[in-house]
Parts: structure tokens; C-alpha cells; sequence
């Protein structure tokens, strides 16, 4: 088996260069050459690789000259920081059985497993999402309005799980639920009871005109491979 290094990187997050290194962290990602990326926003991410990615950071620091990237590195051999500017790298690696050893483990570990937790219920609930709006799609809108209160708390309860997506404490319980959006709106409804369209306001032709619109695009897509 061979020995994967959980790398930590945060970069200055002005939108061009955070952008280009976040592609650049993807297409590394696609061609294998790093394994589970999870790009957190402000600026930082991590992932997995088979030793410290110096090679990868050195390329981008290169092409972004005066760009800063601070990069944090633990597998079960070594661990270490570094800082890239230019091309150009300062390294610390802490002595072995020493408090600063330790502490970098633990400091990496724990975000590394903190953030792959937070990326995998994300993906979850996207999921969850696009499989209940694919189940409205191509009902017509008499059905739609009589499902109204659920839609309304189905758009809601995503919209407040997204906000919760980097809250390790919920993020943890969620993520052992099959259908965490479908389990939280059914409990939200429950909760509100009858009162539940008074207290939220919602467009509901919105939603109307979404679905209707991904309708038509989905049918004029159908009908042009059939061409």
C-alpha cells in the first residue's frame, strides 16, 4: 500500500490567481496526480499525494510571481511547512518526537479529515438536490402547486445546509443520513406544522419558471440529437 501525504495549502485569494491555482489543483486532481481534493473557499485546499507536492506548488509559484503560498505537509514518516514565493521555497521540518512535530501532525490531520468530510457531504446533498428536482421535472404545474409547501421547504432546507456545509459538528451527524435533505425538510415541516406557509415566503412561480425552463432546454436538446 503505498504512503499517501495529506497536504494543507491556503494562497493569496484575489480572484484571477485563486482561480488559476484552483484550476491548476483540478487538472492536477484529473491527471491523477494528486487524490481527493477539496477546495475550501478563502483561499485554501487540501489533498493527498504521494509525498509533499513541492513540484506542483513550484509551477505555480513560478507563473505567479510575488504570489504567496503557504504549504503544510504530514504522512506518518515526516511532516513540515513551507512558504513559496517566486519559484523560490523556505522549508521547516520540525524534529522528529518534538512538541512542533505534534502539533503540525495534528494541525494537518485535522483539517485534511475535517474539510474530505465537509466535501463529501457537499457532494451528498447535491445529490439529494438534483435527484428531487429531476422527480419535479416533468410534472405538469396542477402537481407542482399542490406539492407547494414541500417544494417551498425543500428550497429552503438547501439552501441553509449549504450555509452549514463547513460546521464540523452538524456536518458529521448529517453526513450518516441517506437523504440528509429529505430527512431535515421532512423534520422542518413537522416542526412548522400548518403554519409553515405563513412563516416562510417563498416566489413559488420562480420555481415555476425554472423548472419550465430546464423543461424546454431539456426537449430542444432532445430534439436536436434526433436530428
Amino acid at each position: 500500500m503505498k504512503l499517501m501525504t495529506m497536504n494543507v495549502v491556503n494562497w493569496e485569494c484575489a480572484w484571477q490567481y485563486a482561480q488559476d491555482f484552483s484550476n491548476s489543483l483540478s487538472k492536477a486532481g484529473q491527471e491523477g496526480e494528486i487524490e481527493q481534493l477539496c477546495i475550501r473557499p478563502g483561499g485554501w485546499a487540501c489533498f493527498r499525494s504521494e509525498g509533499p507536492a513541492h513540484e506542483l506548488l513550484k509551477d505555480f509559484s513560478e507563473r505567479h510571481k510575488g504570489k504567496t503560498i503557504h504549504h503544510e505537509w504530514a504522512n506518518e514518516e515526516e511532516c513540515g511547512s513551507s512558504l513559496w514565493q517566486e519559484g523560490r521555497e523556505s522549508r521547516y521540518i520540525p524534529p522528529r518526537e518534538s512538541p512542533g512535530w505534534d502539533g503540525l501532525t495534528r494541525d494537518v490531520t485535522g483539517k485534511v479529515e475535517n474539510w474530505e468530510m465537509c466535501a463529501a457531504f457537499h457532494n451528498k446533498l447535491d445529490l439529494c438536490w438534483n435527484a428531487y428536482t429531476d422527480k419535479y421535472r416533468g410534472l405538469p404545474m396542477s402537481q407542482i402547486q399542490d406539492r407547494a409547501v414541500e417544494i417551498m421547504a425543500t428550497v429552503f432546507c438547501y439552501g441553509q445546509l449549504r450555509k452549514l456545509s463547513w460546521h464540523k459538528s452538524w456536518i458529521a451527524l448529517l453526513n450518516l443520513l441517506d437523504d440528509p435533505l429529505e430527512t431535515v425538510r421532512d423534520a422542518w415541516i413537522a416542526a412548522r406544522g400548518v403554519n409553515l406557509e405563513h412563516n416562510f415566503e417563498f416566489d413559488l412561480s420562480y420555481i415555476a419558471e425554472k423548472i419550465d425552463y430546464e423543461r424546454s432546454c431539456s426537449h430542444e436538446v432532445e430534439q436536436s440529437q434526433s436530428l
